[in-house]
């Protein structure tokens, strides 16, 4: 035995073992055959003939030139190469990759599930996103025999290879320390290995994003890692002590968690009723989050006529901030005093008029406390606790429990409060479905959203930082200094990073952004000397506006004082902190400051719930007046347009007729405060109610009675004035009638009597009646019921129906709508509209838009439907170009969330497999309700991504018929609910099919194609196209073997690498003729707009028979997001369709010939591949011109399999001209043109000269 197997005793093991008469006996060789481990005759031969040393690695590039990859690896012995020469051979090698390969320089390589680094790494090809096509991996702390040294190092290394993922990313990314200030931990390493040290400061991380221009695709790729190794979750805190000490509280008055999902309970007492505020009835207490977080309240009653007043909610912002900043030292009924040792009595709080909750959120701030060491580190955990609270204080107070509720929050409540508010209407949703239902929560009267100085767009309002130091009314910079241009220069930065957060949602790129735009927009502020919060002060502060308040150190004292806690219930123990950085340093791991909280907004505006944004005007950060009233403008809501055209109006306050701002609402009429408003504030910071209480005061009391703010105490007040929605108005005129409100403490009379009026009416105005008598429970939701369907083969599924006010949108048919319900979780809306022609005849069409994700309203009210939406989404106008001339057309929102569609777990669907048995179940729901349609020909007909849907369904259909058919053959006579479903074709409109094939078709169509935009010489093009070859062999890998882990990979390259490049083209993605400025925000067709606006109208839905308090998508980005991060985009649909075409499923593929997203290109591409019976015939067919048969024009051109001159074709695809992504509606009397022929099978082919009409050529 040789040398090595003198060092390795485990050789001759396996030489013992492997000769053994058991261990040959079990695996079937001969027991006279002898094992030998190293065959000295085979080392000598080849020694022999001079094998060793020629040169295999000449045979290398021609296998890489054609895609197959190389990894060569190679272990180390202390610091040096056993196998020096393997880096220098592979730096060599004369192949594709050498340039780029020599260049490369070692990245460290991390393993997976130890965290330990493990080697490095160098590598060419993949761009970074892939483990390389080129590759040398340096392996530590092993010799020779690698995976014998490093076994775990060795696996990771071999499965990172074979699923070709990067080596050079690691298991986590930027990690909080509890500090001086943020670093990395755990020696993270990402693209930016330049940025040394090992643990650099975020700054530098920073400049490393702005130098390298880092894209989405290296920060998807991260998320990738953890999505695909199952990697422990992140740890945002470690070894740390208890932060809060533990407090005990009154259990006498705990309510338990009876209406809620989770542990909550409710401790409540009564402080001393000398505290803050003698005149009305306290409540403190703590809600019990399981038994770890511990968050208090304090309550106070109204001033006048609690029991008919508003409910408010008052949040402070931070994240950490306590509400007592706003409770003692704003708006509340007490403010803090001589050096904390006591409080004032607040002639201006906001307590005079509403009942005033406030909240000390999340766990860490004011007295809210941890026993378990656990915090929140986002607004949604936070919201979900704050509902918790309100339900339970709801319970435990019932008297409140129908007073219209209003959330007021300021600074980082911004982010808070359309979060609470979102959940409070999705909830108050979910129970319109059950109301009667003792375990459901209770409803809360949302009435509306108060935003104080708020942080809501992170994107618009953190540019506006520089600008209004630099160019705003109370500019302290030159504009065109050197300071300012330099301060401006990082905006760009800041809001692409900021849009990455915004399109993609994880912390790996929501931190990055956060942590850049505060650093180097926000920390800027803090060195010009001035208070942040309010220009006019000069404040020298290190860390942030909150120093230059000895106030908030008074509060801290107040709070911590014995006889306070005493007073209050509190555990002397307990230690109250004003601001907890801990929180703050949860939310910044998290990245929560950089995501977008606007966006939850306009489905509550449309359904009436109202919205108040208001500014001091002296704030200086990110919350200032400018970006908050940008953000609103660009809000997309129903008021958009008309708060976009409406000007600022003086505001002057009641009583004293001073002028205390200017504001600018939308909707309303001039008669009440209006459904979107903006109040910039004069004379006042970032604590509007601090700096300006009586103005405040006003401001409130207003916005929550609905008052005008164009009226003044000097004015004769307009028939609307003090005129209130539902439980407001019997406040107005409880508050009229009191004769006690001179023996309150030192109110504001003035404000008392303007308010309400000196006629004191008792009498409602027909306004007031109007609003009084509405109500969400008079829709016609219910009457679903009536018509509901179910089955006993479907378990679980039922078909809710009533017939739409017949008015809307297609007088001339009969209209069907209802919902699908899959258990009691998903609800799938449809629209059925009959034939205009003979439907009893006719055939059926189902109709899906795509997305996925995307409501089928855009076909119906854009391209192709009974009607076209009209007037900015006012009212829709007749189509006469409707499919539904000839055929009766089913339109369908699925899956949930799309469109009406719903889910009352807030589950959704994550592929098409799934949503395709949906559809199947739906169908047979339909046929059993509506008997007469279920032997017509039915028709699939799906755009876009209903490329993907369209040949899942047609599958689903096609096997369940066979199975039937089975059924009934076996056993002759059988009976069953379930019928056969006829289906005669499928129809692809622009359909995204077979991935592999289309994205290769998109920098040739950019580049190359009739409408070509790029010169095909071009870097761009050159750069573009030599991504799709990596692209295509990572859908090859998605094709083959078809898991989450094979295709996640190519959802983020190709989508981001090959596709998304359109958006930077300013053309419409779906319209090469068109420029768009922001096509991925569908800002090219305004109609979409209007269709959300017309569909979400509660005139619309009570037509429909919707219950109001759903909400209309258009398209559902929580949708897409869950098919891409399946890996569902790219997947093969098209292979689905063989077997359909040869059992005679016909099959028609048409497409646009200037769309550039799912161009015809790849369209025509991938049928003419299809493995299919036809497939030889189609491929030697020609194209020939398709003329309208009503106006005789040439629509387009047809390729065609089988049918010659007597049908329209059984393999067909069909190139429209002067038509984009949605044919239809750039050419709808081609569209209609083209729909008949097929669904009739009519060749496409007929001259002009042989036709007559449509009608006649249909025989209906």
């Amino acid at each position: 035995m040789g040398i090595v197997e003198n060092c390795y005793p485990e050789l001759n093991w396996i030489e013992t073992w492997l000769n053994s008469s058991s261990t040959k006996k079990a695996i079937g060789i001969h027991p006279s055959a002898s094992y030998v481990l190293i065959s000295k005759n085979v080392h000598e031969a080849f020694h022999a003939s001079g094998d060793t040393v020629r040169n295999s690695a000449r045979l290398l590039p021609d296998l890489i030139q054609d895609g197959i990859r190389l990894l060569v690896y190679a272990g180390m012995a202390g610091e040096s190469f056993i196998e020096p020469g393997n880096e220098a051979w592979v730096e060599q090698l004369d192949n594709k990759f050498h340039d780029e390969f020599k260049r490369s320089t070692s990245l460290p390589w991390k393993t997976i599930e130890s965290d330990t680094k493990a080697g490095e790494v160098r590598f060419a090809g993949g761009g970074g996103f892939t483990a390389g096509n080129l590759t040398f991996v340096k392996v530590y702390e092993a010799g020779h025999m690698v995976p014998y040294d490093q076994p775990e190092a060795a696996l990771d290394l071999f499965i990172r290879w074979i699923f070709d993922f990067p080596f050079h990313l690691p298991e986590r990314m930027l990690i909080p320390d509890l500090g001086d200030e943020v670093r990395l931990r755990n020696e993270t390493q990402t693209f930016w290995s330049q940025c040394e040290p090992a643990s650099p400061p975020i700054g530098d991380i920073m400049y490393c994003y702005e130098e390298r221009a880092v894209t989405a695709m290296h920060l998807l790729s991260l998320t990738l890692c953890w999505l695909v190794s199952s990697v422990r979750s992140l740890s945002y805190w470690s070894d740390q002590d208890v932060l809060f000490s533990p407090a005990s509280f009154s259990e006498q008055n705990a309510v338990s968690a009876s209406t809620i999902s989770g542990n909550y309970s409710l401790r409540v007492m009564q402080p001393d009723p000398s505290l803050c505020d003698p005149t009305v009835k306290q409540y403190a207490g703590f809600l019990d989050v399981s038994s770890g977080k511990h968050l208090f309240f304090w309550f106070f009653e109204s001033r006048i006529s609690p029991e008919n007043a508003p409910l408010t909610l008052w949040l402070s912002g931070g994240p950490g901030g306590s509400s007592a900043i706003g409770m003692l030292n704003a708006l509340g009924p007490c403010n803090i005093a001589n050096g904390g040792r006591d409080t004032t009595f607040n002639n201006y709080s906001w307590n005079t008029y509403s009942n005033m909750l406030f909240l000390d959120q999340p766990v860490g701030a004011g007295y809210s406390y941890s026993t378990d060491n656990s915090t929140v580190g986002t607004t949604p955990d936070a919201a979900e606790d704050m509902y918790a609270f309100l339900q339970l204080f709801l319970e435990k107070f019932p008297a409140y429990a129908s007073a219209p509720f209003h959330v007021a929050a300021e600074s980082y409540g911004g982010m808070y409060g359309p979060h609470i508010a979102a959940l409070i209407y999705r909830k108050n949703k979910e129970l319109a479905s059950d109301p009667s239902s003792s375990t459901q929560p209770k409803k809360i009267n949302l009435a509306s959203v108060i935003l104080a100085n708020p942080y809501t767009d992170p994107k618009v309002q953190f540019p506006t930082i520089p600008v209004y130091v630099c160019d705003g009314p109370y500019a302290l910079l030159d504009p065109a200094g050197s300071r300012c241009q330099a301060w401006k220069s990082k905006i760009p930065t800041c809001e692409r990073l900021i849009q990455l957060c915004y399109d993609f949602d994880a912390p790996v790129v929501c931190v990055p952004a956060a942590d850049y735009c505060f650093y180097n927009l926000y920390s800027e502020l803090l060195d010009l000397g001035r208070n942040v919060y309010d220009v006019r002060r000069d404040c020298n502060v290190e860390h942030s506006g909150l120093d230059c308040y000895p106030e908030f150190d008074w509060i801290q004292t107040w709070l911590n004082m014995s006889s306070s806690k005493e007073a209050i219930g509190i555990d002397p123990s307990l230690h109250f902190r004003l601001a907890s950085p801990e929180v703050g340093l949860a939310f910044d791991a998290s990245g929560d400051s950089a995501r977008n909280s606007a966006t939850l907004l306009p489905p509550l505006i449309e359904d009436g719930i109202r919205l108040l944004v208001y500014a001091g005007e002296m704030d200086m950060t990110q919350c200032n007046f400018i970006g908050n009233e940008r953000w609103m403008e660009n809000l997309d809501s129903l008021f958009q347009e008309e708060f976009k055209r409406s000007r600022p109006i003086p505001w002057m306050t009641v009583g004293s007729g001073v002028k205390a701002g200017e504001v600018r609402y939308a909707g309303g009429d001039g008669r009440t405060a209006g459904n979107m408003t903006f109040v910039k504030v004069f004379q006042a910071g970032h604590m509007v109610p601090h700096d300006q209480p009586k103005a405040a005061l006003d401001l409130f009391t207003r916005w929550i009675f609905n008052v005008p703010f164009t009226s003044s105490r000097n004015e004769s007040p307009p028939s609307a004035w003090g005129s209130c929605i539902g439980c407001a108005l019997q406040i107005r005129q409880r508050m009229c009638t009191l004769q006690s409100a001179d023996n309150l403490p030192q109110i504001d009379h003035a404000a008392h009597e303007v308010f309400c009026d000196s006629a004191s009416r008792t009498k409602l105005t027909p306004l007031e009646q109007t609003w009084g008598s509405s109500s969400k429970e008079d829709s016609k939701a219910t009457d679903f019921d009536a018509g509901s369907v179910r089955l006993a083969s479907l378990p679980g599924h039922q078909l809710r129906v009533t017939e739409p006010d017949p008015s809307l949108c297609d007088p001339t048919v009969v209209q069907h709508a209802g919902f699908l319900d899959i258990t009691d979780k998903k609800h799938l809306f449809f629209w059925f509209f009959e034939s205009r022609k003979s439907p009893e005849k006719a055939p059926l069409t189902l109709w899906l838009n795509g997305g996925p994700g995307g409501s089928s309203a855009m076909g119906m009210l854009f391209e192709l439907g009974p009607c076209n939406i009209a007037n900015e989404g006012l009212n829709t106008t007749f189509n006469p170009y409707s499919w539904n001339t000839y055929s009766n057309m089913i339109f369908l929102d699925q899956p949930a969330f799309a469109g009406y569609s719903y889910s009352s777990d807030n589950s959704t669907l994550n592929s098409t497999p799934d949503a395709a048995e949906d559809v199947y179940a739906f169908l047979q729901l339909f046929f059993a309700k509506y008997p007469q349609y279920a032997s017509a020909p039915f028709h699939i007909a799906a755009e876009s991504y209903g490329g993907m849907f369209g040949p899942h369904i047609g599958s689903v259909i096609h096997e369940k018929n066979k199975m039937l058919a089975s059924m009934f053959a076996s056993r002759p006579g059988l009976a069953t609910e379930l019928k056969t479903i006829n289906l005669v074709s499928i129809i692809l409109a622009n359909g995204h099919t077979d991935p592999k094939v289309q994205f290769s078709s998109i920098p040739q169509y950019v580049c190359d194609g009739p409408y070509a935009v790029l010169d095909p010489n071009s870097t761009e093009c050159v750069s573009w196209k030599e991504k799709v070859p990596t692209c295509e062999r990572l859908i090859r890998t998605c094709y083959d073997f078809d898991t989450p882990q094979t295709c996640i990979p190519a959802v983020y390259f190709c989508w981001f690498k090959v596709w998304d490049p359109l958006f930077y083209l300013n053309k419409n993605v779906y319209d090469v003729r068109k420029t768009c400025g922001d096509a991925r925000n569908q800002d090219c067709y305004p109609e979409f707009k209007w269709i959300r606006r017309w569909m979400n109208n509660s005139l619309t839905k009570q037509a429909i028979g919707i219950d109001p308090s759903l909400n209309f998508e258009l398209v559902s980005l929580r949708v897409q997001l869950a098919f891409h991060g399946h890996g569902d985009s790219v997947r093969n649909s098209a292979g689905l369709l063989p077997e359909l075409i040869g059992d005679g499923i016909r099959l028609l593929v048409y497409a646009g010939a200037t769309d550039l997203a799912c161009n015809f290109m790849g369209n025509e591409a991938w049928v003419e591949k299809l493995d299919n019976c036809f497939h030889d015939e189609f491929k030697q067919s020609k194209a020939f011109p398709w003329i309208a048969v009503e106006s005789g024009r040439t629509a387009g051109e047809v390729r065609s399999a089988t049918g010659g001159r007597f049908s329209a074709g059984n393999l067909t695809f069909v190139k429209v001209y002067d038509a984009g992504h949605m044919m239809p509606h750039d050419q709808p009397e081609a569209a209609l043109d083209l729909f008949t022929r097929w669904i009739f099978d009519i060749p496409l082919h007929l001259p002009w000269s042989d036709a007559t009409s449509l009608e006649k050529l249909t025989g209906l």
